[in-house]
């Protein structure tokens, strides 16, 4: 059931507050759609005070029905970051392009924030997040997602600790991406290192970044090594009221695949596949945070791109699948070449490594890329109702306040 706004409650969104929410000011028909210190009056289909009865505006003894949220300071903005409230259609489908925003504005930080009334998101609805800029939306009363949200990987460089290097005729694998989990470490390929990921940077996404791309395979003898995969996007949901991510609701933030490495046939050059992107960032904060069954929050590292190789005959290898590709599992993206030097899994925590040639000589194909780690999910709330059947990937951080 799509949320309601009955009557207007005047918020004054970011920056310390307490709004004062009325008696039936929200519609409702379970207690997860409403805030905190009220429950679901099912005669009504109203958000009420416990202990009210009868018709909305009706109190219990000694209580004009309505209650006072706990003061709430939004991460990332404040309130004079705010602005005007922006006008903004998700009823189906929208591609918002974070580099040249439609709505909201550029903060300092570099991220855009969009300032609304409410925010919905309905069953079958699809929001396309896309450019290199984090995206806040800044809701003044409820938020509620059934639809699906993407957020595109973006490229964000995160150097590794150590890049590949190329050896006879063959190059080592990419590193995965870094970002809450680190990377796998690329492959080795005869004399030539693969890359060595950089270390994780855990944090609660203040302030608010996507995930580390993940290394290139260098190019060797004619051969082109296999590009890095990119880093998830960003994005931050607070609400002033509720946030509701419903049954059937998905919030994608994964990271791109590694490319594949090259063959070249001139000179029986093997590339080493690229690294996988690490996974992305989503926050999402409200006084009252309500998460079903049912719905998928995923931030995964995608797969390690598989090496070229020769089995009687050069073939380049298969690139590597994005995070979160497969809808039923935690599991991120791989490469399954069609022979050796396969890329590692991305994952919901540390990326797996690339693997070297096992069915073939050494120097008889490339180093696979790394998977990328997982990215970071963070739940700030007062309340927090979460449904463990909820798929999550990685597990999220949950920050009461």
């Amino acid at each position: 059931m799509a949320r309601v706004l009955l009557t207007t409650t005047a918020l004054a969104l970011a920056g310390c507050y307490g709004p004062h929410v009325a008696d039936c000011a929200y519609s409702c028909a379970t207690d997860n759609e409403c805030p905190a210190a009220q429950t679901c009056d099912i005669a009504v289909g109203a958000c009420r005070a416990r202990g009210a009865v009868g018709e909305c505006g009706s109190t219990p003894p000694g209580h004009d029905g309505s209650i006072t949220e706990v003061d709430f300071l939004p991460s990332n903005y404040a309130t004079t970051d705010l602005g005007e409230v922006d006008p903004l259609d998700l009823a189906s489908t929208l591609t918002f392009d974070t580099d040249r925003p439609t709505a909201g504005h550029v903060l300092p930080s570099g991220a855009v924030l969009v300032h609304v009334a409410s925010l919905d998101i309905p069953a079958g609805a699809q929001l396309a997040v896309i450019g290199s800029r984090p995206l806040i939306f800044a809701v003044d009363g409820v938020a509620s997602i059934e639809g699906t949200v993407t957020i595109a990987s973006v490229g964000r460089s995160c150097a590794p600790s150590f890049p590949p290097t190329t050896g006879n005729l063959c190059s080592g694998g990419g590193a995965g991406g870094s970002w809450g989990n680190r990377g796998g470490d690329g492959a080795t390929c005869a004399d030539g290192k693969g890359g060595l990921a950089a270390g994780p940077m855990a944090n609660q996404l203040v302030p608010l970044a996507g995930g580390c791309s993940g290394g290139a395979a260098a190019n060797v003898e004619g051969a082109a090594g296999g590009a890095a995969g990119l880093g998830g996007g960003a994005l931050e949901i607070s609400a002033g009221i509720v946030l509701s991510v419903r049954d059937g609701a998905q919030l994608i933030a994964s990271g791109q695949g590694g490319r594949a490495g090259a063959a070249f046939m001139g000179t029986g050059a093997l590339a080493g596949g690229g690294g996988g992107g690490a996974g992305g960032s989503l926050l999402l904060e409200s006084r009252t945070l309500s998460i079903d069954a049912g719905t998928r929050v995923c931030a995964e590292g995608g797969g390690g791109g598989g090496a070229a190789f020769n089995n009687g005959a050069t073939s380049p290898g298969q690139d590597g699948t994005p995070g979160c590709s497969q809808v039923n599992d935690g599991f991120g993206g791989s490469s399954n070449p069609q022979g050796d030097g396969v890329g590692g899994a991305g994952a919901t925590g540390a990326g797996m490594n690339g693997l070297a040639a096992a069915n073939v000589g050494a120097s008889d194909a490339g180093g696979g890329g790394g998977g990328g780690g997982a990215g970071i999910l963070v739940l700030r709330a007062n309340v927090l109702r979460n449904d463990s059947s909820g798929l999550f990937g990685p597990l999220p951080t949950v920050v009461r306040f």
